[in-house]
């Protein structure tokens, strides 16, 4: 709003102030003066400051940057240290980004999301900064502080509020009194999906080799051979898009997540309805008619659930177990009817890898658990890359 009020930017001065008001419609009312004993404060601590400053100064180390930059602006580092928050005009077009702190320790980056009709953009950066450095709280009040800013950001494309905060109607147990809900949000039933999927490509003439182990395959000049263990085919392209199970076939920075999953037998008179995660997202939930189905809880053991195989662990299903018990049911009996696990396909960044990696071989992996949500999407950008 400050930015378009000093550039005289009349009607997206206006566009903000709208937006702000949506959010916060006190936000413009005149400020409470000062009482006079947070001046006397204020005036302390910055007596303080000055009397301590020889003691407080830091001495920056400016570190060069690796390239030519034909532009600078600021930002501030949030989310310990991992991202910085600028303006859109400054990353607009950029081929390269690079951040120096206020030591002059550079890191560089990408822009992870932005908008031009705010002006607002955010860079994740290769590697973090000590989350000392950053605008950070925790938990709940962390993701809370970030809502404002992500609404910034989604509401061109929403044309509304994405996120807000509701009370625990649920009665959830054990836990914060309220949680933050996206208002868009829906579940798939993905049953249905691939039924759906498999119509499609039977309509296509498209085969599907089931039970098919893909051992390999070696580029050649108009084609590439595949090596199965059913023996070996020849294609004009090969798309790999098996996630978790990729890292054998190719060198990208993804590695298998073993995700372990329960579902309760039918509840009767069940009210709880939605999608939900828990612990920064390692532990998810949601209702499936009238069952809860729950899964996670490979922050217990990172080493053993970066697994390609199938199975549950005590460790594991146990604690899903008492997270039914002591936070979602609490009230409620409920039995256990299936068990199950799945591979995800992780890596250091949430940001899916969609690419060519040679003249007839492409990849689209590292979907990060978002493997329903973005699966399609991520098929779509396939097939412009392969056409």
């Amino acid at each position: 709003y400050k930015y378009y009020e000093f550039n005289r930017n009349r009607n997206k001065q206006k566009q903000a102030k709208a937006w702000i008001l949506s959010v916060d419609p006190k936000y413009f009312d005149k400020p409470v003066k000062a009482k006079k004993e947070d001046k006397k404060e204020q005036e302390e601590y910055q007596e303080d400051e000055i009397n301590n400053y020889d003691e407080n100064i830091l001495t920056p180390n400016y570190e060069d940057i690796q390239f030519a930059y034909n532009w600078s602006g600021s930002g501030f580092v949030v989310g310990e240290g991992k991202y910085v928050v600028t303006n859109h005009h400054v990353i607009d077009g950029a081929k390269r980004i690079a951040v120096r702190n206020g030591l002059g320790k550079v890191r560089e980056g990408s822009v992870l999301a932005s908008s031009r009709d705010y002006d607002i953009a955010l860079i994740e950066l290769n590697k973090p900064y000590p989350k000392k450095f950053s605008l950070n709280q925790s938990n709940f009040d962390e993701c809370y502080s970030k809502i404002d800013f992500l609404n910034q950001i989604l509401f061109p494309l929403f044309k509304s509020n994405v996120f807000k905060i509701v009370s625990n109607k649920f009665n959830f147990k054990n836990c914060i009194p309220n949680y933050i809900v996206n208002i868009f949000e829906g579940q798939i039933d993905t049953g249905k999906m691939i039924v759906e999927l498999l119509k499609i490509c039977q309509q296509k003439s498209i085969k599907i080799l089931n039970n098919t182990i893909v051992k390999g395959y070696s580029n050649e000049t108009s084609h590439v051979k595949i090596q199965s263990n059913h023996g070996e085919f020849i294609s004009n392209k090969l798309i790999i898009a098996s996630n978790g199970f990729s890292k054998g076939l190719i060198n990208e920075n993804v590695q298998p997540a073993r995700a372990q999953v329960i579902i309760t037998k039918p509840i009767n008179n069940l009210k709880i309805k939605g999608s939900f995660h828990l612990k920064e997202g390692y532990y998810y939930f949601r209702n499936i008619d009238d069952r809860i189905l729950i899964g996670g809880g490979r922050n217990l053991d990172f080493s053993n659930e970066k697994t390609m195989n199938f199975g549950q662990t005590d460790l594991i299903q146990n604690k899903l177990e008492e997270i039914l018990k002591t936070i979602i049911l609490p009230t409620t009996s409920f039995e256990i009817d299936q068990r199950w696990s799945g591979i995800m396909g992780v890596g250091d960044k949430k940001k899916p890898i969609v690419k060519q990696i040679s003249n007839h071989v492409f990849c689209g992996v590292r979907l990060g658990g978002m493997g329903i949500a973005i699966g399609s999407l991520v098929g779509r950008e396939l097939a412009a890359l392969v056409d």
